[in-house]
């Protein structure tokens, strides 16, 4: 079981290599497009199957359904668009705060070493605060924390 907020999280991580891309280097190759088959079939499926979608949320809109009128079609292929395009510029504007200087780091390294473990790893992304809407809303914790009776961290 996932929530919306993983599924737009997911989505984010497989766009942030070409928004990268695209930021550091003014231009985009293919080298995302598997990745973007995968943001896409996310979106899709929230859409169609999950019913997690913010202009019908309590309905699925499937692709086999033929009793679909050509409206709600539309509807849905503009919510999956929406979904997609919305995670690209989340996926940019990310790429274009602090990450810059550490995905410098990072290639740097990788130029003098070739390869890093996750100790290295942690080591050059240490400045970067981890972005995520998923974390702010799984399980107890959360529910938790927001009726004011969080445990204790330890």
């Amino acid at each position: 079981m996932h929530t919306r907020e993983e599924f737009l999280d997911l989505m984010m991580v497989y766009l942030a290599g070409r928004a990268a891309e695209e930021i550091v280097f003014g231009r985009i190759t293919n080298g995302a497009a598997n990745d973007l088959e995968r943001v896409t079939e996310i979106a899709r499926s929230m859409v169609f199957e999950f019913g997690m979608s913010e202009v019908a949320p309590s309905r699925t809109m499937r692709a086999d359904n033929y009793a679909l009128s050509e409206e709600t079609k539309r509807l849905r292929d503009s919510e999956q668009a929406r979904l997609t395009d919305q995670s690209y510029e989340e996926a940019q504007a990310l790429a274009a705060s602090s990450i810059v200087a550490a995905l410098d780091r990072v290639a740097q390294a990788l130029l003098e070493k070739e390869t890093l473990d996750r100790s290295e790893l942690q080591e050059l992304l240490a400045d970067v605060a981890p972005e995520s809407r998923s974390s702010e809303t799984i399980g107890m914790v959360r529910a938790l924390a927001d009726a004011g009776l969080a445990p204790p961290r330890g």
